[in-house]
């Protein structure tokens, strides 16, 4: 187990989230989606018994919305002439609230067929045990931004500070091994190797 990870995501799918780019697409489906025929070329993972809310919760906690778009989560939207209610929307609009700071406005409706184009060429697909009716939506990924480490930090990560000298670039030239540090410009030069004749006599 790791300290601060939702014990819901599995190694698969944490593997999947920090493999993802910036404005890669992820598709949370619901129990009815047609995952592994839209997943062709993307990696389908299952996620059966648990449900969409607590799964997009659990994403959400390390998972940054892309800011450059104006709706970077998009829910499929429900065909006209279906008569299905969608309660559980507002319990995505929740979800999304506690994590970015745009809220319901970061929210948009995709018309089903294209959605399922949007999803042809998402990066993944978790296919969860959601048993409500269209509630598959997808959701792109921001640029993560990293703290710098501090001094004690690089201290403590084996990362010396830049005053200290370090090695640079190893090149490994013919015989020559040339070690390039900052303030030091190191030069090895190997012996050359002994020749001998075929009968093993040596030169």
């Amino acid at each position: 187990m790791l300290k601060n990870i939702p014990p819901i995501l599995s190694p698969e799918l944490l593997k999947v989230l920090c493999e993802m780019g910036h404005s890669d697409r992820i598709v949370i489906a619901d129990g009815n989606f047609p995952a592994e025929a839209l997943g062709k070329d993307a990696i389908v993972i299952r996620a059966d018994g648990h449900g969409a809310c607590e799964l997009l919760d659990a994403i959400l906690t390390l998972f940054p919305l892309d800011t450059y778009v104006d709706k970077p989560v998009n829910l499929m939207q429900v065909m006209p002439g279906d008569d299905v209610e969608t309660p559980i929307w507002d319990e995505y609009c929740e979800i999304v609230k506690r994590h970015d700071t745009r809220g319901a406005d970061a929210i948009g409706e995709i018309e089903r067929f294209e959605f399922y184009r949007e999803a042809e060429e998402a990066y993944a697909i978790v296919a969860t045990g959601e048993t409500a009716l269209t509630q598959t939506f997808c959701f792109r990924k921001a640029l993560s931004h990293r703290k710098k480490l501090t001094h004690n930090h690089k201290t403590a990560a084996g990362i010396f500070p830049r005053r200290f000298w370090f090695i640079q670039q190893i090149r490994l030239v013919s015989v020559n091994a040339l070690i390039y540090t900052k303030h030091i410009d190191l030069r090895i030069r190997l012996p050359p190797l002994p020749l001998y004749s075929a009968r093993g006599a040596k030169f």
